[in-house]
């Protein structure tokens, strides 16, 4: 029997961990291991900081802009300082978990040291101005079309992905 490992990552040069590799050995009737490379998509981590088009807390007192009216001076600024750590931290984690780290991609281009650390500032700064370019694009969505969006397009998506994953899985195994 084989155990497929998914794993959510967009590095090709992904390997199993010591631990799931010895599977196998531990658990009888397993054969095999093989790891299946999955990305969960950007969507999660834009609602996680808040930005448009999931701010919907700012978006109740949007008549006169919420709280950017409600504050001034240091409080603002410390709530926009929050709210950029808040997108830095997930683009920290974001770079770590699912864009490789530090590792370039490239074969033949060397990951350690100083090139290491410019390719993960690179992608870090990716996905930061992925934030900034969707909140200066998208449109804010009201609470109906928000869960429109999530329960009648998302998640049959979500279904029909899960669908195609398991039909590749299981023609790659013939």
């Amino acid at each position: 029997m084989k155990l497929i490992v998914q794993i959510p990552c967009l590095n090709e040069e992904a390997t199993l961990p010591a631990t799931i590799a010895d599977i196998p050995r531990q658990i009888p009737g397993i054969d095999e291991v093989e790891l299946l490379v999955i990305d969960d998509g950007s969507t999660d981590r834009t609602a996680e900081v808040a930005r448009t088009p999931f701010d919907l807390p700012e978006g109740e007192t949007e008549l006169v802009a919420g709280f950017h009216t409600e504050y001034s001076s240091m409080r603002f600024a410390l709530i926009q300082m929050a709210e950029y750590i808040n997108m830095i931290t997930v683009a920290v984690l974001a770079t770590n978990l699912f864009l490789g780290g530090w590792h370039s991609g490239i074969p033949g281009v060397p990951s350690e040291g100083l090139p290491g650390f410019v390719f993960w500032g690179a992608k870090v700064s990716v996905l930061l101005f992925f934030f900034i370019w969707l909140r200066g694009t998208l449109p804010r969505f009201r609470y109906d079309q928000l869960m429109h969006f999530g329960w009648k397009v998302l998640i049959p998506v979500a279904a029909v992905w899960i669908l195609v994953t398991a039909t590749g899985v299981a023609l790659a195994g013939r």
